[in-house]
């Protein structure tokens, strides 16, 4: 998918040669569009850290208190997204049959997020304040969480594109962008599965006075500003001089991005620190159909 970005970045780059040596003859000039879609997220891979704090009375004396630092892996499910957008370009005309044009565009996404999360390493519980192993200790895969949460991002993109004249009203193109993003994880949740000490004992979600304890119930949002870039190929047809329509696939990928979420506060629970939550770069491949209007 990456030679794809790439080919359409260099294609794109024909904007500029192009509008410097050609004169103008038939491009539309300014326009707006608004476009919508639907596509699957590619998920990459995610990564939760955060220590456990047990003292007493979780524990039966100062003696036993540990500390035990989580550190979870686990691979992003793909997931059903929905994609909206607005953008405002202008295309150039030119003596040859292409067609360069810019475009400014905003995008909003909607979808959500699941994984299965485990530790790829052992787990080793410390004296508190220190490096010293109690002898408790979470082999790996022994120490699982089922984690969830709604994402919406927002997405400003600067696109060039590149048409194909071919004489008649359908008009083929290519075009690529990059941008910012703002990627926001919301009602996030994550519910321990199992732990293991030593390998003894068994599974079962965490409960709470009969609640499933979310280990980021003390504040279940955060965003991060993210790095963004698409790719895309369609065809517009021109239902008069001024409207067009168009349909085309979108390779959209949002850059690697850093959450935090609160600590496990629960009357039944030892005191956790603040939840660290590090994602991948994600994919997304969507169909959308669109309409533009050429001033």
């Amino acid at each position: 998918m990456n030679k794809l970005l790439v080919t359409a970045l260099i294609a794109s780059g024909l904007l500029a040669s192009t509008m410097v040596s050609a004169e103008e003859v038939s491009g539309r000039g300014w326009y707006v569009g608004a476009t919508a879609g639907y596509g699957r997220s590619n998920g990459g891979d995610i990564r939760q850290t955060g220590t456990a704090h047990a003292r007493v009375p979780f524990v039966l004396d100062e003696a036993d208190e540990y500390d035990l630092p989580v550190n979870v892996t686990g691979k992003a499910k793909n997931e059903d997204f929905g994609l909206g957008g607005l953008s405002v370009g202008y295309e150039w005309g030119t003596s040859s049959n292409i067609k360069p044009s810019i475009e400014f565009e905003g995008l909003y996404l909607s979808g959500n997020q699941k994984a299965h999360l485990k530790n790829k390493n052992t787990e080793v519980a410390v004296t508190p304040g220190t490096s010293t192993p109690v002898g408790e200790n979470v082999e790996p895969g022994d120490h699982t969480f089922s984690n969830s949460a709604d994402m919406r991002s927002f997405a400003l993109m600067v696109n060039g594109i590149v048409g194909f004249d071919t004489g008649t009203i359908f008009t083929p193109y290519v075009g690529a962008g990059v941008g910012m993003a703002k990627t926001k994880l919301k009602n996030a949740k994550s519910a321990q599965t199992c732990k293991l000490y030593n390998g003894e004992g068994s599974c079962g979600l965490e409960m709470s006075n009969s609640q499933v304890v979310n280990h980021f119930n003390s504040d279940d949002s955060d965003s991060d500003y993210v790095f963004a870039a698409q790719a895309k190929l369609g065809v517009r047809a021109e239902l008069s001089k001024a409207v067009s329509m168009f349909a085309e696939y979108r390779y959209l990928r949002l850059n690697s991005a850093d959450y935090k979420f609160g600590s496990t506060v629960y009357q039944t629970h030892v005191e956790t620190d603040a939840w660290r939550v590090k994602t991948d770069s994600t994919d997304f491949h969507f169909g959308t159909v669109g309409v533009q209007y050429a001033f």
